[in-house]
């Protein structure tokens, strides 16, 4: 269980990199803020799109902090 995407990587390379290798191992993981998961294609793309997000967040404020 994961309670929010962007606690498993400092990027979307390395969040996209760890849900592709624990997937790799068997393991799936649940976003439980979404309830999403990454068992199901749905689940993977969303994992895709919100780690996007959360990557695009975190960029955002370190721009508002170094401005």
């Amino acid at each position: 269980m994961v309670w929010k995407l962007d606690r498993l990587g400092r990027n979307m390379l390395h969040i996209l990199q760890t849900v592709k290798e624990l997937t790799d191992r068997g393991v799936t993981l649940v976003w439980t803020t979404d309830g999403i998961g990454s068992s199901t294609a749905a689940g993977r793309l969303m994992f895709g799109v919100l780690g996007s997000l959360a990557d695009y967040d975190r960029k955002l404020i370190k721009e508002v902090h170094c401005a």
